[in-house]
């Protein structure tokens, strides 16, 4: 996957956890300015990522790891 450079699709500033889904999608916890997760096909194509939305209650901050079972993403 991707060089170490915070803006861009598929690169990282600080990558903290990768799981793997049983369809193959590659689920990789960005953690350093950006709090993102980006996801990829097993192929290790980008095909999107989950930002954090800010002043919802649950928003996604400072993740460090993720997981992956029975189709349900935990962060």
């Amino acid at each position: 996957l991707g060089n170490v450079y915070r803006d861009h699709r598929g690169q990282f500033e600080k990558p903290a956890g990768v799981a793997v889904a049983e369809d193959g999608k590659i689920f990789v916890v960005d953690s350093g300015t950006e709090n993102r997760v980006q996801v990829f096909d097993k192929n290790r194509n980008f095909l999107f990522e989950i930002r954090p939305e800010y002043g919802n209650p649950g928003h996604l901050v400072w993740p460090t790891s993720v997981a992956v079972r029975g189709g349900k993403l935990y962060m």
